[in-house]
């Protein structure tokens, strides 16, 4: 982050989470690409987690650095809270979706309905 700025880092963090979701709900399926849909899922998975780490350590220190020292504790604690509440979110929608839609429909095509929805 020194080079473009920590700015610029915090947001390439996130669109290469935001990039990689989508472009998992728009994969081609194992029958259309054969080994390489699968090789290039977890190839985009790798990138959500090598950039979660940057965008959450990023957002600490954009905040903190940021803040006065009357309210650096709390913009700190809303990172934590951010953190959670995605993890809250993920589980809500996961449910959701395994509610709605019956195993097959799953396995088919509506697994990929969160990921469009990034």
């Amino acid at each position: 982050d020194r080079i473009a700025g920590r700015r610029n880092a915090l947001v390439f963090s996130i669109l290469l989470i935001t990039v990689p979701s989508v472009l998992m709900g728009l994969l081609p399926t194992y029958q259309t690409w054969g080994a390489a849909a699968p090789v290039c899922l977890v190839v985009l998975r790798m990138c959500q987690g090598l950039s979660v780490g940057g965008q959450l350590a990023g957002s600490y220190v954009l905040s903190v650095e940021q803040s006065s020292s009357s309210n650096r504790g709390f913009r700190g604690s809303v990172c934590d809270a951010s953190s959670v509440g995605g993890f809250l979110l993920a589980s809500l929608v996961t449910t959701c979706v395994r509610n709605l839609f019956t195993e097959g429909q799953m396995d088919e095509w509506a697994w990929r309905g969160p990921f469009l929805l990034t």
